[in-house]
């Protein structure tokens, strides 16, 4: 893979140096730019290699605001221009192209007074092969947009030009035999059929003939649909660590400052810290309802998380496009909860309310088998039907240690236990009007997690319609973290183990291995990439 070269990468070695540089002596065919126009590097000697980046240096004292920059790879007979009308700003980061020649000089000329300045002895350019040149890391493609592969070749014909979306590990085909004298090929982005955005994809140029050395993207470039999801769909996993890279510096801190646990949240990370709110959707069945795909479809397009309680013995009749939808549904973003196995009731009983320790721990794990055997997930969070419970539903839940997470009520020690403090429905599928919600809202900010429940398959146009605005305003102007309940319960914890470490410039690394349990990443910027390392 290629990698960028420092100005002064090695000194190159001539027979005859000193005889060479004194025939190019004066070789510019321009007046000499004196003291206020100096090449400082390429001086003499340096080597450069054919395709990757390099560094012309001068003096910028010059009476002009704008500088042309010119290459000879003979000596001098002839030059062509590497930039033209560049700022004069001292530096200028090229690509330097083949042929191989022991004979390159660089020179700096003020358009306006013609003066100029040449390097003092020759430098070299070796190598040849293929070169990458873009998209080369970093570059946000959209997919439907045209785009230009670019490379630089020496000694090739036709290019094999490949594209990887997952890091190098799988490849498809762009072009098998492309023309190495062209430089480049026109590509329509595509999705490939995969989901977006694709962060981790690279470029592979080869020598079709098998000869050179092949070259790839020297970072990842994201194939996007051209809208920013983040924080959504960004999730961090147990045992992992991500690459975050960000187009410009966020932070003032030094290359290699690692922030541990609670530090994190001086970072870009902070909203991670930040107050939560977990949308709890009742009373799920299969076939699923219209309503319940229409708020997952709301909540993904916003990247927000939320609980979906189902109905564990409607499984029972789900279809393979219900068990093909329940079963794809990430945990850190749609948590699927036992909200009862039948969700019967009766006079003066309810499934978890008066029917004794048998009965609802019978409940809790049939239900529980039931989702494993037919979504292959598990459930770790319980909400009981009507928010009825008894003394029994904590014996029962004491018996099941699986129920991480508890909506909203009992209070079993050990789990976490959302309360019912604030209401989003005046009944089941009428919802507050935004502005009344806001009142009601006042007495609870400061809470450092709120519960919110809903019921989709109860919700008309308008009252999903009032339910999206609340949504909207607790995670903008409220400044909430949607948070799904195990996600949560487990985030108490693995908030304090998390590290980041700032690599270098605008690249950092999460270490995510001693977490418990996936978090949907959310950032005060949004990252340029998120990549496992």
């Amino acid at each position: 893979m290629s990698r960028r070269q420092p100005p002064h990468i090695a000194r190159f070695a001539f027979l005859s140096a000193s005889a060479l540089a004194s025939t190019l002596a004066g070789c510019s065919g321009l007046p000499d730019g004196g003291p206020g126009l100096r090449v400082v590097s390429p001086n003499g000697g340096e080597v450069w290699e054919a395709g990757l980046e390099a560094t012309v240096l001068w003096t910028n004292s010059a009476r002009t605001t704008t500088i042309t920059v010119q290459l000879s790879n003979d000596g001098g007979a002839t030059w062509f221009d590497l930039a033209s009308a560049v700022p004069n700003s001292g530096a200028l980061d090229v690509t330097a192209p083949p042929p191989a020649s022991a004979a390159c000089l660089v020179r700096v000329i003020d358009p306006e007074s013609g003066e100029a300045d040449a390097s003092d002895e020759p430098f070299a350019i070796v190598g040849g092969g293929v070169r990458v040149l873009s998209p080369n890391g970093s570059e946000r493609l959209t997919v439907g947009d045209e785009s230009t592969i670019r490379w630089v070749s020496s000694g090739v014909e036709t290019v094999l030009v490949e594209l990887s979306r997952d890091g190098g590990s799988n490849w498809e085909e762009i072009a098998a035999a492309a023309p190495a004298a062209a430089g480049g090929l026109s590509w329509t982005v595509d999705g490939g059929g995969l989901g977006l955005p694709q962060d981790a994809c690279v470029i592979r140029v080869s020598d079709s003939a098998g000869v050179e050395t092949p070259d790839e993207s020297d970072d990842f470039f994201m194939i996007w649909s051209g809208t920013w999801t983040f924080p959504g769909r960004i999730v961090a996993r147990p045992g992992e660590v991500y690459v975050i890279r960000f187009e410009a510096p966020v932070d003032d801190a030094a290359d290699g400052t690692v922030w541990a646990g609670p530090e994190v949240a001086e970072t870009f990370l902070a909203p991670m810290f930040r107050p939560a709110v977990a949308l709890k959707a009742d009373d799920l069945r299969t076939p699923l309802h219209q309503g319940f795909i229409r708020l997952f479809d709301e909540m993904s397009a916003r990247g927000l998380p939320l609980a979906a309680g189902v109905i564990c013995e409607s499984l029972l009749d789900a279809t393979p496009e219900d068990v093909s939808r329940l079963s794809g549904l990430d945990p850190a973003l749609v948590e699927v909860f036992h909200h009862g196995y039948d969700h019967s009731f009766g006079d003066g009983w309810c499934e978890f309310f008066g029917t004794g320790l048998d009965f609802q721990l019978e409940r809790l794990l049939s239900g529980a088998d039931l989702a494993r055997a037919t979504l292959g997930i598990e459930l770790r969070a319980f909400g009981a039907p009507y928010n009825a419970t008894d003394a029994d539903t904590v014996a029962a839940l004491e018996l099941a240690p699986s129920f991480e997470a508890i909506f909203f009520q009992p209070h079993v020690d050990g789990r976490t236990t959302y309360s019912r403090n604030l209401d989003v429905e005046i009944d089941a599928g009428i919802v507050f009007g935004l502005d009344e919600f806001m009142g009601l809202y006042s007495a609870f900010e400061q809470e450092d997690i709120l519960a919110l429940q809903c019921h989709p398959t109860s919700c008309d146009e308008e009252n999903k319609a009032k339910l999206m605005s609340i949504v909207d305003f607790l995670a903008g102007a409220a400044g909430r973290r949607f948070t799904a309940p195990t996600a949560y319960a487990r985030w108490l914890v693995d908030r304090d183990a998390i590290v980041l470490k700032k690599v270098r410039g605008t690249r950092y690394e999460l270490d995510f291995r001693s977490a418990t349990y996936p978090q949907v990443l959310d950032f005060s910027v949004a990252p340029n990439s998120v990549t496992e390392k």
